[in-house]
């Protein structure tokens, strides 16, 4: 049993780099893992984790789908983005925020308009922005301040199209504000007003809330006129939250890069993960890795992909935002394990008895209270399906699977049953 043990704990490191792609807000973050699944954590309030509950610090697994590709997190809603190119969203809607047609609160996956045609999407403070697969540019929800760029202050909540352009390619959030470029290269904002373009240049490439990136890889602080940030043309990437001071970027040689605009807080929380609590108004250097291939700015706090898969957080971690398993601040990039399958997964269903556990060749079912099975599927550590079966049989040949744990699911015309074991 002793050398078991040490076989899983080895299985478990070597997925520590399994992440695809990552979205934070002001205290709560979405990932999409490596396989496809979906996974939240962080602040819960408005139920924008995808379910209902308090806040978790560690990566918690969000449906049992494995087609997502794209997720945007919102103050207090939430959108993700399957393969088919479908938009859902889920959390607080009382602006009509989630585009639903209403302005209900919605715990599960809501299908938006049940289209299949959009192609990227930003959710901010009570309000989203989007491009549909025909460069159509769509806004709803909070239009207080006319966020929207339909030059009212009408709340809307069901996606309505912004002009009548087809040649959006990017977009950005800001507080109240929202950003494009069009495939010709040209930049434009709104909020209060319609979109207006931003100077004359048509060669932006890049763009996050009031900061953007040309096509020679210089850096400009788009806040008003157009200023140049330096003099550096290696910048690549850039990313500052709807709510947040800090700005974190990427050059093309793979540093990362971190900076406030607030000389007093600007790094109180340790945000920009240089290691200490002191503010930097211009570009610093994090560590001397050079191999980061994405950041995202939350409030107070970052987020990073490095090209091997591997996820970094730091910076404040008062609702365990940071997945770390903690709600301790941290000055310095962490890295956030790939995560098992989470407890809350188990604890709302039926327990299903399989044995011997553990097992080297066989996996038997008790399937005395089980009838009319749907489907068999095994998960390893990651939420990855390393087996999946439609028959109705009372045993699983394992043989085959690598030494570690696993979780087992039948689903059935009305419950769903399921259980760990572990293979040897």
């Amino acid at each position: 049993m002793r050398y078991l043990l040490i076989c899983i704990l080895i299985s478990v490191k070597a997925y520590s780099q399994c992440w695809e792609s990552v979205s934070v807000s002001d205290n709560h973050v979405l990932a999409i893992a490596s396989d496809g699944s979906l996974w939240s954590w962080g602040s819960n309030n408005y139920a924008k984790l995808g379910f209902y509950g308090v806040p978790v610090n560690v990566p918690t697994h969000v449906g049992n789908e494995y087609n997502w590709t794209l997720v945007s997190a919102g103050a207090y809603h939430s959108f993700a983005i399957k393969s088919d190119n479908q938009l859902y969203g889920w959390g607080g809607n009382y602006y009509g925020q989630i585009g639903s047609g209403n302005e209900l609160d919605i715990v599960s996956f809501y299908d938006l308009v049940n289209n299949f045609n959009w192609q990227t999407i930003k959710s901010g403070n009570e309000f989203s922005i989007a491009i549909r697969s025909d460069g159509t540019l769509w806004t709803w929800g909070l239009n207080s301040a006319g966020q929207l760029g339909d030059g009212t202050t009408i709340n809307k909540s069901l996606p309505t199209q912004l002009g009548n352009n087809q040649d959006w390619q990017t977009i950005a959030i800001g507080f109240t504000k929202g950003y494009g470029i069009k495939a010709n290269g040209t930049l434009w904002t709104w909020g209060p007003n319609p979109p207006s373009q931003v100077g004359s240049d048509n060669n932006w490439l890049v763009i996050t809330n009031e900061y953007a990136i040309k096509n020679d890889g210089t850096l400009w602080d788009i806040s008003s006129n157009p200023v140049q940030i330096g003099s550096d043309n290696d910048w690549i990437s850039v990313s500052r939250n709807f709510q947040g001071n800090h700005v974190l970027a990427l050059k093309s040689n793979g540093t990362l890069w971190a900076w406030s605009n607030d000389i007093i807080y600007g790094n109180s929380d340790g945000e920009l993960g240089d290691g200490t609590n002191t503010v930097s108004t211009s570009p610093i250097q994090i560590g001397s890795d050079a191999n980061w291939s994405f950041v995202s700015a939350g409030k107070k706090f970052s987020i990073a992909l490095k090209t091997d898969g591997s996820l970094w957080s730091w910076g404040r971690n008062s609702f365990g935002q940071l997945g770390d398993g903690t709600i301790v601040n941290k000055n310095f990039p962490t890295q956030v394990d790939c995560p098992s399958l989470s407890s809350v997964d188990f604890n709302t269903k039926n327990k299903l008895k399989v044995y011997p556990n553990p097992t080297l060749n066989s996996l038997y079912i008790n399937t005395e209270e089980i009838s009319n099975i749907d489907l068999i599927i095994i998960y390893d550590l990651i939420g990855k399906i390393v087996f999946q079966d439609t028959k109705i049989n009372n045993y699983i040949n394992v043989a085959n699977l690598e030494t570690g744990l696993y979780v087992i699911k039948i689903k059935t015309e009305e419950k769903i049953y399921e259980s760990k074991f572990i293979k040897y």
